[in-house]
């Protein structure tokens, strides 16, 4: 099994982003999370969200403890303490009750995890010295490896046969038979080793391989965010992007670790073994298999009997494989009514979008000018009703396209024949930093319901992500994600539509301004037209 372990993701959406797409790449079979998924950053649902779709087990950390009222905030300093007070008020009751499941230990064969160190979990104390390191090895000495985070510094501590812990810096290696080892994975989304790179680590189980990965991401981004959130920057990676110095390690340390007497007891807590539950989802596999089987071999048993049974003369003859033209006048009722009832405008401008030629009822953010545009065309016939382009973007062998292109007009060929035709939005990125088009604001009801969709073409989209979101604004100026969706690559040239639907119980909570959001971090070109937002019955 390969492991990828994280930790302390801090609400930074834009380092988790980049260490998911690392850790793809890597190979890992599952990802375990040694905790503070919140806290200092600014997008904790968000992150939290990301983390609950692709993380298998977790443990828990300092900062989700307070969102899970087990913890007193008045363990942290003045800023670190406000930073998570303005977290808590942007999470929900659930994911406060999912903080209070996780548990404090993972149990894996032959290794352990935890957030800070491993004598006194409950008491989230630094793994800094040897002192910290021998204490933890004394509380866990059959697992040869142990992983922690909490610190924010990758590293590692040895011990072997002469029983004297060495603190080396990080590097990679394979397990050894008579000696035992820390690993401090470090940070994703605040690390405090003098660098601006994502910390993780990807372990190796079967041949006992640990190594360090370090993954960039979008600094100015995080900064950026941070900014619009009303947050202030935490010190760290952020002081060394300004080319500040740095104070020592216990100095950027703003939580202080829970103290007991020598006699006291110490609390019971969770510890979750990986290998029971992976045990309990293969015999779960198997339920359901053979409950699958047996069920499909009642319903063909059933079939069959009833086939034979059946007077001849009872059975129905099959509808006849033919659509009308009258059948298909329904659907494009409904289309002209979705069209009818879409709350965005189209966008008022035409061409490059730049500070000389903005957009009226849109905007666009692009993290580089110099390799990153939007430019807003106009849709026209010219094509077949597929749609597909060439590579250059379009066919080139419509007698409308030569005559368009003989008058001197940009336009995209394909699809004004259809429903709903207007704009496209052609977004080009040379590097794979965040760039985004955003709709104007949507005045919202408490209680209402809203369905979002587009329609995408990726055949010039060369790697990264993107997708189509909807966020609300709320009345405190704070932004929170109500739904996304991803944009999946796709190089056959036709357009796709990606949609959904606000659930029943994901009304809005309070009333506030909504905004449909196309965004993401991609080398290439991505295209997009027909966006629609529409109110729910």
């Amino acid at each position: 099994m390969r492991y990828a372990i994280i930790s302390d993701l801090h609400a930074n959406r834009q380092a988790f982003r980049a260490v998911l797409s690392d850790i793809e790449s890597a190979g890992a079979d599952q990802i375990l999370c040694l905790g503070d998924i919140v806290g200092y950053g600014p997008s904790p649902a968000e992150v939290l969200a990301l983390a609950y779709r692709h993380v298998h087990h977790f443990v828990l950390g300092n900062h989700d403890a307070v969102i899970a009222r087990t913890l007193d905030a008045g363990c942290f300093n003045d800023g670190a303490r406000a930073s998570i007070e303005w977290t808590a008020r942007q999470l929900d009751a659930k994911a406060r009750r999912f903080f209070a499941d996780l548990p404090l230990v993972l149990q894996g064969e032959n290794f352990r995890c935890v957030h800070g160190e491993f004598a006194d979990p409950p008491a989230f104390n630094y793994l800094i010295a040897d002192v910290d390191a021998l204490a933890s090895w004394a509380t866990a000495p059959k697992e040869k490896v142990l992983f922690c985070g909490h610190t924010h510094v990758p590293g590692l501590f040895v011990i072997g046969e002469s029983g004297c812990p060495h603190q080396l810096p990080p590097q990679d290696f394979c397990l050894e038979a008579g000696k035992r080892y820390i690993v401090n994975t470090g940070s994703v989304g605040q690390p405090r080793d003098g660098g601006t790179r994502a910390s993780w680590v990807l372990f190796d189980s079967v041949t006992g391989g640990v190594f360090f990965r370090k993954t960039p991401f979008d600094v100015d981004g995080y900064r950026a965010d941070l900014a619009a959130a009303g947050l202030p920057a935490p010190a760290g990676f952020l002081d060394v992007a300004e080319k500040r110095r740095l104070p020592p390690l216990r100095e950027q340390l703003d939580f202080r670790p829970l103290r007991r007497a020598a006699d006291a007891p110490k609390p019971e807590y969770r510890i979750e073994r990986l290998e029971a539950a992976l045990r309990r989802a293969h015999r779960s596999a198997r339920r359901w298999r053979l409950t699958g089987f047996l069920a499909l071999l009642l319903v063909m048993l059933a079939a069959a009997v009833v086939t034979w049974t059946a007077p001849r003369a009872l059975r129905p003859p099959p509808p006849p494989p033919s659509v009308t033209y009258a059948a298909l006048e329904p659907l494009a009722e409904s289309v002209a009514a979705v069209a009818e009832r879409n709350l965005l405008e189209a966008p008022d401008g035409a061409g490059a979008v730049s500070a000389a030629n903005r957009l009226r009822r849109w905007s666009v953010t692009v993290a580089n000018p110099k390799t990153q545009r939007v430019e807003i065309r106009e849709e026209s016939a010219g094509d077949g009703a597929d749609g597909k382009y060439g590579k250059n973007g379009r066919t080139g062998t419509s007698g409308t396209d030569k005559a368009e292109k003989a008058a001197g007009t940009d336009r995209i060929p394909g699809a004004a024949n259809a429903a709903g035709g207007g704009t496209v939005f052609v977004l080009e990125s040379g590097t794979a930093k965040p760039m985004a088009v955003l709709s104007a604001t949507i005045p919202a009801e408490k209680g209402a319901r809203f369905s979002a969709s587009a329609q995408f073409r990726t055949d010039g989209m060369g790697g990264g992500w993107f997708e189509l979101a909807l966020l609300q604004r709320l009345p405190d100026g704070t932004e929170r994600l109500l739904e996304n969706k991803g944009v999946k690559a796709d190089r056959s040239g036709r357009w796709a539509t990606v949609r959904f639907t606000l659930g029943k119980t994901a009304r809005l909570a309070q009333a506030g301004q909504l905004r449909l959001v196309l965004r993401g971090e991609f080398t290439g070109r991505v295209l997009a037209r027909r966006c629609a937002l529409v109110r729910c019955e």
